[in-house]
């Protein structure tokens, strides 16, 4: 009897590694996040990560993906002095750069809580080399994310995208995230509120793509989204936000526990899909209320409203609005905050002069999230 034929699944270069045959190229796709050699067919790569979820899930385990810059610590270019030694910061260099870090308060045991019931992933629009360089610094001993590390060097893209993340699939992946647009919007996204430590933004910022405006920053003007005006606005945002206050930041502690309330969920009610969870969750910041935007740019006005809908709220004309952002109604921060502290925020101290909010309960949504949230 014959032995049934080799499919050549797995590849490194054009050799099978299983037959050792060498085989014509075919659409293959990368099975190591720092091997661009060892590849695998559609096939291939399905039945990996079908072995690996069903080992996860066996575990009680979901898949985590973790981004860098301004999620998990702020990075600056140079080598920045203090008049004494601070705690959390940190010198590396980078193909022989300097870069100052600042890991985020509280990251030691927020990762080692998550690690015991998430796989964690990094996914980074950093390179390889200062992807490595990081984890020296958060996961020295390899405990934590081990080889599961996607980087610019591998992605050669300024967008994400989770399909490439090999051993993971959209079904039982959980992402944050400081940046949505990245990802397209995707729903196993959550936001955390952008970490700045320095007077400086974002040392991998993806110019191609908008980005959240700083929310500390008291000033109502609107912000040009456009891609050639995406640097001289968001450095104007940071000037002033050299940030001692955030070191009283608890957005980790936030993140942890609608983490561990989304696993428990996931697991306790046999879901099979955590995206049903996460948007639920989402939903619950705006929870359907009625929002009218009201701004001169178009291009902000789109990219608010998708934010708005994208964390349950329902962007409508002024006759049907509940509330009111942008002229003449609440500042715009009031959509950011709300969605950093996962509950609509008091709006009191987000009115203009001018604003008229009719039929808002803003106190009856904190009152349910809160209860759901344990806050």
């Amino acid at each position: 009897m014959l032995p049934p034929e080799c499919s050549h699944s797995i590849r490194l270069g054009n050799l099978c590694v299983n037959c050792g045959k060498e085989v014509p190229n075919t659409e293959l796709y990368s099975t190591l996040y720092t091997n661009s050699f060892l590849k695998a067919t559609k096939k291939g790569i399905k039945k990996i990560t079908e072995k690996h979820t069903t080992e996860m899930l066996k575990s009680k385990k979901l898949a985590l993906v973790i981004d860098i810059d301004q999620t998990i610590l702020h990075a600056c270019p140079g080598h920045v002095m203090f008049g004494s030694i601070l705690p959390e910061i940190h010198h590396i260099f980078v193909n022989s750069s300097p870069i100052t870090i600042k890991l985020r308060p509280n990251l030691d045991l927020f990762l080692s809580s998550l690690s015991k019931i998430y796989i964690l992933h990094i996914y980074t629009l950093g390179t390889r080399e200062y992807a490595n360089k990081i984890l020296e610094l958060i996961d020295p001993s390899s405990f934590l994310f081990s080889n599961r590390v996607m980087t610019r060097s591998e992605s050669y893209s300024t967008y994400k995208d989770i399909q490439k993340i090999f051993t993971s699939n959209k079904l039982h992946t959980v992402i944050i995230d400081d940046r949505a647009d990245v990802w397209n919007y995707c729903n196993n996204l959550f936001l955390i509120r952008p970490y700045k430590y320095f007077e400086y933004g974002d040392i991998n910022e993806p110019i191609s793509v908008s980005t959240i405006p700083d929310t500390s920053v008291e000033s109502n003007t609107e912000i040009n989204l456009s891609t050639n005006k995406i640097l001289e606005e968001k450095n104007k945002i940071e000037q002033n936000s050299f940030v001692s206050f955030q070191e009283k930041d608890k957005d980790l502690f936030l993140i942890l526990n609608i983490l561990k309330k989304i696993h428990k969920k996931f697991f306790f009610n046999c879901k099979k899909d955590v995206r049903k969870i996460v948007k639920k969750y989402r939903n619950k910041v705006f929870g359907g209320t009625n929002i009218h935007l009201c701004f001169n740019n178009l291009e902000f006005k789109n990219f608010i409203e998708i934010l708005v809908e994208f964390y349950g709220g329902k962007c409508v004309d002024l006759r049907s609005a509940n509330i009111v952002v942008g002229n003449n109604g609440l500042d715009y921060k009031w959509i950011f905050e709300s969605i950093f502290c996962y509950r609509m925020v008091d709006y009191d101290k987000y009115k203009s002069d001018t604003v008229s909010n009719r039929k808002c309960s803003c106190n009856d949504w904190e009152e349910e999230i809160d209860k759901e949230f344990d806050f």
